[in-house]
């Protein structure tokens, strides 16, 4: 299976990386914070907002 890299471990980053890992893929998040979700998931409190 193929190996994927995601950049950023916020709320997307990390919801991307379970869903591939379900698939069977080998993923690595990688994020310049010590700790997950400290940069816009962190400022906007995890909230996703729909918009066109």
């Amino acid at each position: 299976m193929s190996k994927i890299v995601i950049i950023g471990a916020g709320i997307t980053g990390l919801s991307t990386a379970y869903a591939l890992l379900e698939r069977g893929y080998d993923v690595t998040v990688l994020d310049r914070q010590r700790y997950a979700a400290m940069e816009t998931s962190f400022a906007n409190g995890g909230q996703i907002s729909a918009s066109n």
